[in-house]
């Protein structure tokens, strides 16, 4: 602390005042990460209303499971991953390759009442609205 005269010859302290700054963890980050992906589309579907979903499907029937799903970005204008389809019963036998998936979704808006991807695209194929159950 230092001690200075000012006019009238009033002393005043001046004091260093350190101010701690306050950081919260990956408080920017964390809020993109928070949008799900559209909302449930049904009794059996599985990874809608998610975040980062690892598995995928609107019925449960092998034909609309996409699985291993990894997620290359998240909480953008544009999520992107990659996934592998389901094989049927002996396809591993018959000799059949694994089908792999790619999945684009996109504009974000509230869906469900959560932040949501509310389109979906699986390879190149045009857009689902994902934002309302089947």
């Amino acid at each position: 602390m230092n001690t200075v005269r000012v006019c009238g010859g009033v002393a005043a302290a001046i004091v260093a005042v350190s101010v701690p700054q306050v950081v919260v963890d990956d408080a920017v980050t964390a809020a993109p990460a928070r949008v799900v992906l559209g909302v449930s589309q049904g009794k059996y579907s599985m990874g809608y209303g998610e975040v980062r979903p690892s598995t995928l499907t609107s019925n449960s029937m092998c034909a609309n499971v996409i699985s291993k799903i990894k997620w290359t970005s998240w909480g953008g204008a544009k999520a992107r991953g990659h996934g592998v389809f389901c094989q049927s019963a002996g396809a591993e036998y018959r000799g059949e390759p694994i089908q792999r998936a790619t999945l684009v979704a996109w504009d974000i808006g509230i869906c469900g009442g959560k932040r949501s991807y509310r389109k979906l695209s699986i390879d190149g194929w045009k857009a689902t609205n994902i934002c309302r159950a089947y």
